[in-house]
């Protein structure tokens, strides 16, 4: 018992600093910049690896030819400063242009060398698009039937030029347009990014998964779209799917697949497993399960086989959840095994074949 004592904190020494010693990192993660001809900066990214480490740095990606590293590695952790300077008559193609820059640590073992972690930083470079251009998300949160749902419509102005917004957004279930508001008018300067933030209101939906679009309008007659997705939930817990071939004579596992559809936790949910043959007294109970919103686990329990003779047979599975319950009868059977009806139906099809084969045999003898 003393050398176990001894021995617990020894290795949990040994765990802790194997775990130090795999930290790795950089801060800050990015830099955010406006495009302009001879854009130039210094950009200090702080990579941080264990003491003893050696990392090699390089720079890749978008512009990499116009960077400099104030050094070519570090021991340990230490501060890189990346130097961008642009030609003042560069041509570039629109969007965000990404610089990498990365610190690989090298790991020596045995004479070979191999790469143990690469860790980057990220300049990025948003290029404007020529004329009026705008960038849209939209996303809207999942709610339970009657309740509100909550949305955010980001705008991003990565044109050349400042303009009005107006957005609209409508909600379709499938193909069938529900509703659709229209939101404030704003000023978009070039560059900027406004944000749009409210509640849908869906006390006339029902049960299911809807679609939303926003169409942002520009001054000029121009528009911009972006879909969301969201669905509205009930306590609702559905089995999806369940075991449905067993082994005879043994311990048998019976998984039942089950979706909660509810935008709430659902604590404390089983199933109860009774068998229809009255014959039969291997009725179960699973254990509890806990389920978050919209998550798919499985429920599971276990009987023992040697008891049945049918090939098949059904059991009824009802759903304790909340203060709800649900049924499904559900058949099972063994696998590699071929109900008896099915040699009455194979019998049936032979002696059909046979007897045609046979008639049209003679008919042939007599022609001849």
């Amino acid at each position: 018992m003393k050398r176990l004592l001894f021995y617990i904190p020894v290795l949990m020494g040994i765990f802790l600093v194997s775990f130090v010693g795999a930290i790795s990192g950089v801060s800050p993660s990015s830099y955010t910049l406006d495009f302009e001809q001879g854009l130039s900066g210094n950009f200090e990214f702080n990579f941080i690896f264990d003491e003893e480490s050696f990392s090699e740095l390089y720079v890749s990606g978008d512009f990499a030819e116009y960077v400099t590293l104030d050094k070519n590695n570090i021991n340990g952790s230490g501060i890189v400063t990346a130097s961008l300077d642009l030609p003042s008559d560069i041509e570039v193609s629109p969007g965000q242009k990404r610089i990498r820059i990365g610190a690989r640590e090298v790991a020596r073992d045995n004479g070979g060398v191999a790469i143990a972690s690469d860790v980057r930083g990220i300049i990025k470079i948003n290029v404007p698009y020529p004329g009026s251009y705008v960038e849209v998300d939209l996303d809207i949160k999942n709610a339970n039937v009657g309740e509100d749902t909550n949305f955010s419509l980001k705008v991003t102005n990565l044109g050349e030029e400042s303009f009005e917004i107006l957005p609209i957004i409508e909600i379709y279930d499938f193909d069938d347009k529900l509703s659709s508001f229209e939101l404030d008018g704003k000023f978009l300067e070039v560059g900027a990014a406004e944000e749009f933030v409210g509640v849908i209101d869906t006390s006339e939906y029902f049960f299911g998964d809807y679609s939303a679009r926003a169409f942002v309008y520009y001054d000029n007659g121009d528009f911009a779209e972006a879909e969301g997705f969201f669905s509205l939930g009930d306590l609702i817990l559905e089995i999806v799917n369940y075991t449905r071939e067993i082994e005879r004579d043994k311990i048998n596992r019976m998984k039942i697949g089950v979706k909660n559809y509810w935008n709430n936790n659902l604590e404390g949910s089983y199933a109860e497993v009774t068998f229809l043959d009255e014959d039969l007294n291997l009725d179960f109970i699973t254990p509890t399960i806990d389920l978050d919103a919209w998550e798919f686990g499985y429920l599971e329990g276990f009987f023992d086989s040697s008891e049945v003779e049918s090939v098949s047979f059904k059991v009824n599975v009802i759903l304790h959840y909340g203060n709800m319950t649900t049924s499904k009868i559900v058949k099972l059977k063994f696998a590699g095994e071929i109900e008896p009806y099915w040699y009455f139906v194979f019998g049936a099809v032979l002696a059909f074949f046979g007897g045609a084969a046979i008639y049209f045999w003679r008919r042939w003898r007599k022609k001849n």
